[in-house]
């Protein structure tokens, strides 16, 4: 049920913080499907969603990931240059001292 395949894309659907999570525990919940009529909400079904954190990485990369910042998205769609680092830097500890 939760093997990993390579034909099938995951799509985001909702955040989870993971430092929360306990490994390869299954979480479930079940959510109404609601639909809105004149007269009132009517339930239609439920949806019954399971799902399990399973941790296949050594422990230190999960810390090292959770010892890096993320970082804004712009970082990552127009990153700044080495030499402007460098300035930037360079104000910062002017500021600083």
């Amino acid at each position: 049920m939760f093997e990993p395949t390579s034909d099938r894309q995951d799509y985001r659907i909702g955040k989870v913080q993971v430092s929360t999570l306990e490994s390869n525990k299954v979480y479930t919940n079940s959510y109404p499907l609601l639909q809105l009529l004149r007269p009132g909400v009517k339930k239609m079904g439920e949806v019954q969603l399971a799902v399990r954190f399973a941790c296949t990485t050594l422990l230190r990369d999960t810390c090292a990931m959770y010892a890096q910042p993320m970082l804004p998205r712009m970082h990552y769609l127009k990153a700044i240059g080495v030499v402007h680092q460098e300035v930037l830097l360079v104000s910062a500890i002017r500021m600083m001292a």
